[in-house]
């Protein structure tokens, strides 16, 4: 079976939702997965062409889509993208993200030096996230969480919808998790354990209030470190 890796993370083709059953086509059950395995191939072939193709081949009467799009759809949407309420949020983990190679080669320069000593290395890291409009016509928007190592930035999750997440803890659950574990037991990169310690987490004022679910900075009695307030006279 046609394995697939993505971050640092083995998946085959099992994990990926094939849309239509191919066991209900009939005919040609293996047709529409050759045609992706062809087209995720042959990469230098337009969309164009590709929708030409699959004209040619429905006139033959077979089961196939109008467009490569939704040919490749579903191959594209991994089982690690779920839905939460207000959109669909992708989580690609730490770990895996840290021990990808088009990561590490940038990462390993900036991680604290291999000595003789047993001491453990600590890894210190900050985490950012904001919400980013794609469009000022349209309330989609991209409100990913982002680790800062250094100069270094990692997506680590990823949410799309329509304004931000409706629920925060859905939308933090999988980041925070992760967090404590390997604040508690480490992280292993490229074979070595090192410590990890988050600094900080950046965000604006409307973030921050957003993440905390309390008032936001131009309301009354906002300030969240206050546990009384006068009353002026």
């Amino acid at each position: 079976m046609t394995e697939y890796n993505y971050n640092g993370a083995d998946y085959n083709s099992s994990d990926y939702s094939s849309g239509d059953d191919d066991e209900e086509m009939g005919e040609v059950p293996s047709l529409k997965s050759r045609l992706r395995e062809w087209g995720v191939k042959h990469t230098s072939i337009s969309k164009c062409a590709k929708n030409e193709l699959l004209k040619i081949l429905r006139v033959e009467n077979l089961p196939l889509p109008k467009t490569s799009s939704t040919l490749y759809e579903a191959y594209y949407k991994p089982q690690f993208i779920r839905s939460i309420e207000g959109g669909d949020l992708a989580y690609f983990s730490i770990k895996s993200m840290l021990n990808h190679p088009a990561i590490l080669k940038h990462l390993l320069p900036q991680l604290p030096p291999i000595t003789q000593s047993p001491a453990v290395p600590i890894i210190e890291v900050s985490l950012h996230s904001d919400g980013l409009p794609l469009f000022k016509s349209s309330p989609d928007e991209f409100h990913p969480i982002l680790v800062v190592i250094h100069e270094i930035i990692v997506p680590v999750v990823v949410f799309f919808g329509e304004g931000k997440p409706q629920n925060v803890q859905e939308y933090l659950e999988d980041v925070i998790a992760e967090l404590i574990d390997i604040e508690v037991n480490g992280i292993v990169i490229t074979g070595r354990k090192y410590f990890f310690h988050l600094k900080m987490w950046r965000a604006d004022a409307p973030e921050k209030s957003w993440l905390l679910q309390i008032k936001g900075h131009g309301g009354y009695v906002s300030c969240p470190y206050c546990w009384a307030f006068f009353i002026q006279t």
